[in-house]
């Protein structure tokens, strides 16, 4: 499918191109290069009709196989307006992940829902493949949400979908955990919004140096807080992911 709105820069501004084939992007070089010279090229375009229909809901998906290598590459998707991503729909006894991979962002600009993926040095052959599944809402339902959206943006590093109650709060937040993560938010939501992270070590038998790694993670997404505690830490779910502080 060819992409639209396609733009393509160096260090010293845009570049000029020309499309070869509709898959097929040829971007012409201010001066050849000599053996074993680089130039930094960033790229934005657009790739329309990428949405299916799935058991009521609607399904999205894009892959990308880069033939060199990337340095910053990003995927940004914008819901319609009404757009909101929806629980796993099962197919055939399995369960098909509202979204895969894992985003690094999801946010929203006050009407529309936005979830951003970024991999650092992407090597050629790497395979780069996205899935989710949202639905539409009530224009009252809209208006709810983006009310929420916009004021969780102030001071949150990474802000989420949430709804009224706890389940539910709960349920978006892994939205954005991997499996490791999300077994030490239940861990922490088992022991009612606060645990040491001494005890996250016996309990899930993870190394120290796994934990803190993991534990770091948490606190960028925003869904603990940390404060030392003796010899070691005391973690806080936040209010906003069903815990009480």
């Amino acid at each position: 499918m060819k992409p639209i709105e396609f733009s393509a820069f160096d260090t010293k501004g845009e570049l000029e191109y020309y499309f070869e084939e509709e898959t097929c992007v040829v971007i012409k070089l201010r001066k050849p290069l000599s053996s074993g010279e680089e130039v930094k090229i960033t790229m934005n375009y657009v790739i329309p009709d990428m949405v299916v229909e799935y058991k009521g809901a609607k399904m999205l998906t894009f892959s990308y196989v880069p033939t060199t290598e990337i340095e910053d590459f990003n995927v940004i998707v914008a819901l319609p307006k009404g757009g909101t991503l929806v629980s796993d729909i099962k197919k055939g006894g399995e369960s098909i992940s509202e979204i895969s991979p894992t985003p690094n962002r999801i946010y929203s600009d006050g009407e529309r829902i936005i979830i951003m993926w970024n991999r650092k040095n992407m090597k050629p052959g790497d395979n780069f493949r996205i899935v989710f599944i949202y639905k539409m809402i009530s224009e009252r339902k809209i208006k709810y949400i983006a009310l929420i959206f916009v004021g969780m943006l102030i001071g949150s590093g990474i802000t989420f979908f949430v709804v009224k109650g706890r389940k539910k709060e709960q349920k978006i937040a892994k939205l954005v955990l991997n499996e490791e993560e999300q077994k030490i938010f239940d861990l922490i939501i088992e022991r009612g919004g606060v645990i040491l992270q001494d005890e996250i070590v016996k309990e899930l038998d993870y190394s120290k140096a796994k934990v803190s790694k993991i534990v770091r993670k948490l606190e960028e997404k925003g869904i603990i807080r940390k404060e030392p505690y003796k010899k070691t830490n005391k973690l806080y779910l936040r209010k906003e992911f069903g815990g009480k502080y």
